[in-house]
């Protein structure tokens, strides 16, 4: 059992880690991070999983979106040709959309289909249900957890967020 320790931190590694750099990697680690919190040893269990496919070069995330039909009524093609030029013309390779209201979900079908976008529909209900109930008030107040989900996700997923 191997281990790596830090002044605050220790992590117990699994007989698993050490197999890692040879051909018959594990898909999934299951290891202990162990710091002291005061007086205190705590140990808490953390599983890391290999991504078995290659990084994308650069994500973009939106903040919570919102109110598609008032959209569409304004500005019919704003979602298509938002996309457009950031998957297609500036090179992004796959986005991450936040839906508040759950309304973006038919203009984001076929680009969800192949895979170049991730959607959120109704993204506070994942959250919590009063969260879900204060975002229809005031849209944005998840934007914060949006990025912070966008950016904890795609530091395993993309070189760029």
């Amino acid at each position: 059992n191997g281990e790596l320790r830090h002044e605050f931190a220790q992590c117990l590694l699994g007989l698993a880690t050490h197999r890692w750099l040879h051909a018959e990697a594990p898909t999934r680690l299951h290891m202990e991070v162990g710091f002291w919190l005061e007086e205190e040893h705590v140990r808490l269990p953390l599983e890391l999983c290999r991504v078995l496919r290659p990084l994308y070069r650069a994500s973009i995330c939106t903040m919570p979106l919102y109110g598609f039909q008032k959209l569409q009524q304004a500005q019919p093609w704003a979602v298509e040709d938002w996309l457009t030029y950031h998957l297609d013309i500036a090179g992004f390779d796959h986005a991450e959309i936040y839906d508040t209201d759950g309304s973006f979900g038919a203009a984001l079908g076929s680009r969800v289909e192949e895979g170049r976008v991730t959607y959120h529909s109704e993204w506070p209900k994942a959250l919590s249900e009063t969260l879900a109930v204060l975002s229809r008030r005031h849209p944005s107040c998840t934007e914060t957890w949006a990025y912070a989900h966008c950016l904890t996700t795609h530091r395993a997923l993309s070189h760029w967020v």
